[in-house]
């Protein structure tokens, strides 16, 4: 949300109406940030869903996802929640990125490569796994990348988890 106030700053002229998705009611809900002097628009939908996979959105949901418009640009906030398997990462984002440009063929595409999982030595290892197989995909399809992973590792390197983490998993204040 930090972001989003940023944009209504840096636009001032700018309409700002942010959304979320209500997992309850299955609706778009939100509000209009900002009204502005031009008729230019920033529409900011935030569709995450704690706990989805990419297959939230599909099926009788999918028609839901893009609320009717065509966006300038679509950020992927790829998950913890999809299988760290490097194969099953690659074909499950794969077929997601070809659905999305498909549906957004105008959108640029954003792609956050997650932080890494430090729980254990095991699924920090899949974690590895999992961003390399995200990197060699969104290469493949000219997607641009936040390599959070990479900053996290920096991070972590130079001090500890907990000066970044909550939980081993997800990012405390200092870390967001």
């Amino acid at each position: 949300f930090l972001t989003v106030q940023k944009l209504c700053a840096d636009y001032p002229t700018h309409t700002v109406y942010y959304r979320t998705w209500n997992t309850t009611t299955l609706t778009w809900e939100g509000r209009t940030l900002q009204t502005g002097t031009s008729a230019r628009v920033l529409r900011i939908y935030n569709g995450s869903v704690p706990g989805a996979t990419p297959a939230y959105w599909q099926g009788t949901l999918k028609d839901y996802a893009y609320d009717g418009f065509q966006f300038d640009m679509v950020i992927v906030n790829y998950g913890l929640n999809v299988s760290t398997d490097a194969i099953i990462q690659k074909s499950s984002l794969s077929a997601y990125l070809y659905t999305l440009k498909s549906e957004q063929p105008n959108a640029e595409i954003v792609f956050n490569i997650q932080c890494p999982d430090y729980t254990d030595a095991v699924l920090l290892s899949r974690s590895q796994m999992r961003s390399d197989a995200q990197r060699q995909i969104v290469d493949e399809y000219g997607v641009a990348s936040v390599d959070v992973f990479s900053k996290f590792s920096e991070l972590v390197n130079s001090s500890t988890v907990e000066s970044w983490y909550g939980d081993r998993i997800h990012p405390n204040p200092a870390g967001q």
